[in-house]
């Protein structure tokens, strides 16, 4: 049997319905205007970080080494130091000049002459580390030193270099904090192929450095790929004992 709905109860309904209706509208009212503001003030107050990973500023410091040989990568810490790898500069002496090439700079002379300041002695196989300095400042925002010894498994990094002299800038995860049981070595998963060595290891929420690659695999372990904490080259001996300032 079918329930007739009676004069009242229509009125009744009709009466709710404008109800919810009004109030819903009030809703949408107060997230159409406090919404914008909201996400302002999370923006302003830092709340939310809307830095990205490898932003221009920090793919404009990495440059190409050309050594004559081959290449490699290094970035700028100070306007005229830039941190390498040692096995992009090992066949060369302290002194011995080379260039270096910003390709994604804007400036108007993008390769510029640098020499081998320091090279790790360090027996260690993974203190892979060098240093270049320009001989000339350049005009550049040098990248910004962090430290590697708070990062987990898991957190989210960006590797900048030239693989092949070929311009890559690529996002990946630590997927070891302390890869062959090495503390001062991290594992990453991203992609890396020769001449992304030096390369800065970039933390994704920090936008700091936090290590200098090394290798990667290729073939079956394709993606697994190693970098130096670049708190080794920070706390290095011999880069102390020789006074060399990272950040002059």
């Amino acid at each position: 049997m079918i329930l007739q709905t009676g004069p009242r109860k229509k009125v009744a309904f009709k009466n709710a319905l404008q109800e919810k209706i009004k109030r819903l509208r009030s809703v949408y009212i107060l997230l159409l205007i406090g919404l914008p503001i909201l996400v302002f003030q999370s923006f302003k107050l830092n709340w939310v970080s809307y830095r990205p990973a490898a932003g221009d500023e920090i793919l404009s410091a990495v440059g190409l080494v050309k050594t004559g040989t081959g290449t490699g990568s290094a970035f700028l810490v100070s306007p005229t130091k830039l941190v390498t790898a040692r096995h992009v500069v090992g066949n060369l002496q302290l002194g011995d000049v080379i260039k270096v090439e910003f390709v994604k700079a804007d400036l108007l002379e993008n390769e510029v002459d640098a020499k081998v300041l320091f090279i790790s002695q360090s027996e260690a196989r993974y203190n892979d580390y060098a240093l270049l300095e320009l001989l000339k400042p350049i005009v550049l925002n040098p990248l910004e030193i962090g430290s590697a010894e708070e990062s987990i498994i898991g957190n989210e990094i960006a590797v900048i270099g030239y693989p092949f002299g070929s311009f890559s800038s690529t996002k990946g995860s630590i997927s070891n904090d302390a890869a062959f049981e090495n503390e001062s070595v991290l594992q990453l998963y991203a992609g890396a192929w020769p001449g992304n060595s030096g390369g800065p290891v970039i933390d994704k929420q920090s936008s700091k450095v936090i290590g200098i690659l090394l290798s990667g695999f290729e073939g079956e372990g394709k993606g697994i790929t190693f970098a130096v904490k670049i708190d080794q080259l920070i706390n290095d001996e011999q880069l102390q004992e020789q006074k060399i300032d990272l950040l002059k």
